[in-house]
């Protein structure tokens, strides 16, 4: 590199770093050149992927390497995206270039590494209101409870009441779920996967959730093709039912008044996978990064909290699993979740 090129750089990395130590991590280096993934290759899941069309986000900082997760579309068990030709053909053997990618890299991971000390600072707070809202859920709930097993005693033998009481105690349970996953925000534990069906889950979820989708007018189907109407998994059944609570949730919310809302089931040679589609309001695209953090909502106030999504992420994360959302506003949102098979899922020591 040309001694006056090379001054350059430096001059601009110095004012650079002088306004990151100041606070601002969101400073780049401009490679406005820079091809990712998606600009070189025909990708072959293109609506799972967190970074399709988006300007000046790399592939290696999102899904690669430099994002301290490793494994990518191209290569799945990338160890080092300076050796995949994607990154080779993208810094085009310019050094000044590498250097700002450099750059650009390290301010990616102290962004990163800054939202992880915030989110645990939330969990912090969350731990002490969950104690306090799980004592005041489960208490009621006990006695609810307790009325139940007497309105099923009294009703003899009757089929109604029997499906209507039974609804009642997995909604109850489901419930009692929820405050201990309040509980579990600061204090996790470790999934108790077991040998299930995958799609008798997403079935018995569908069940709890469609009393309120028939009162907002929301048809609810869900496409299994033949041979898929029993998925063998390894999974923490209530842990796994949540997940799709959640994102059911979400949909019906954002489509209080009528709307579709389908799910669609495919296995490939590894994984089992769920995509939930609805005809909602839909995600902003700048939106889309920050859907699963912790407290980030958009509903109305009392109506959304910003956990949700938040648990489901992290159990599917103790699954080994991947959870990603897309759509665009006004457009609806599609929640796609992938879920290692029971082959390919074993307990961690």
């Amino acid at each position: 590199m040309e001694p006056k090129k090379l001054a350059e750089v430096n001059e601009t990395l110095v004012t650079l770093m002088r306004r990151a130590f100041a606070g601002g991590t969101e400073v780049r280096f401009d490679n406005p050149g820079v091809k990712t993934c998606w600009m070189m290759i025909d990708c072959p899941r293109p609506e799972g992927c967190q970074l399709r069309d988006k300007e000046g986000v790399r592939c290696w900082q999102i899904m690669g390497t430099f994002s301290e997760e490793g494994g990518c579309c191209r290569l799945a068990d990338v160890l080092d995206c300076r050796k995949c030709e994607v990154y080779l053909a993208g810094i085009g053997n310019d050094p000044m270039t590498e250097i700002g990618e450099t750059f650009n890299n390290m301010m990616h991971l102290i962004e990163r590494t800054q939202g992880r000390l915030v989110e645990m600072e939330k969990l912090a707070s969350a731990g002490k209101m969950a104690a306090s809202v799980a004592h005041e859920i489960n208490n009621p709930l006990f006695g609810i409870s307790n009325y139940i097993d007497l309105i099923s005693a009294r009703a003899g033998d009757d089929p109604k009441i029997d499906a209507y009481t039974r609804v009642i105690r997995e909604a109850i349970n489901q419930i009692r779920m929820v405050t201990n996953g309040l509980l579990e925000l600061a204090r996790p534990r470790s999934p108790m996967k077991t040998d299930s069906d995958l799609a008798a889950e997403i079935r018995g979820a569908v069940t709890l959730i469609e009393p309120k989708a028939v009162k907002q007018n929301v048809r609810i189907s869900i496409d299994c093709p033949p041979g898929l109407e029993k998925i063998e998994a390894r999974f923490d059944k209530d842990a796994m039912r949540q997940v799709f609570i959640n994102i059911m949730i979400n949909a019906l919310d954002s489509m209080p008044d009528g709307g579709e809302l389908n799910i669609a089931l495919e296995k490939t040679d590894v994984a089992a996978v769920m995509t939930f589609s609805d005809t909602g309001a839909g995600i902003d695209e700048a939106d889309l990064p920050r859907v699963f953090d912790l407290f980030f909502s958009k509903k109305a106030r009392g109506i959304g909290t910003g956990v949700g999504l938040y648990v489901a992420r992290r159990i599917m994360d103790d699954h080994e699993g991947k959870i990603t959302a897309g759509g665009r506003k006004g457009e609806g949102a599609k929640f796609r979740i992938e879920l290692p098979l029971r082959a390919e899922t074993e307990d961690k020591a």
